[in-house]
């Protein structure tokens, strides 16, 4: 695939998961045994059913929960995006009740690509500030 596709897979994923709640977009353009590295990620099993639950977690505690993609940028079999979440945390977010305030969150997602899907993921983001904009930490 080319770097172009991986960045159209990227946007597929991050689109279907966190905007319009499609699950199957997982399945699709997750590998088996994905490798997810980054805040939280190893609380949840590899490959797809990791991927949909880590968003499901979040979805529920912020429903609301858009995500923008700022940028990306690709360089073989790795593509980079600049990501912008926000949401009102109006649901429970791991045992935290809802607070009712807006959150930002900015995250870098690093994916390593293999034969059209995504195989390993690396988000950069910083927990200790969304806890501090829910008012919390």
């Amino acid at each position: 695939m080319s770097a172009e596709q991986n960045k159209q897979i990227s946007r597929d994923l991050v689109e279907g998961l966190w905007n319009r709640r499609d699950w199957n977009v997982a399945d699709k353009y997750v590998a088996a045994d994905h490798l997810p590295q980054g805040p939280y990620s190893d609380q949840f099993p590899p490959g797809p059913e990791g991927v949909r639950q880590f968003a499901q977690v979040f979805i529920q505690g912020f429903p609301d929960v858009y995500c923008t993609i700022e940028r990306q940028e690709a360089d073989g079999d790795v593509v980079r995006s600049w990501l912008t979440f926000t949401g009102t945390h109006t649901g429970e977010l791991m045992g935290i009740p809802p607070t009712h305030r807006t959150v930002t969150v900015r995250v870098l997602a690093t994916e390593r690509f293999a034969n059209g899907k995504i195989i390993e993921s690396l988000t950069e983001w910083d927990p200790q500030d969304m806890l501090r904009q829910l008012g919390v930490g």
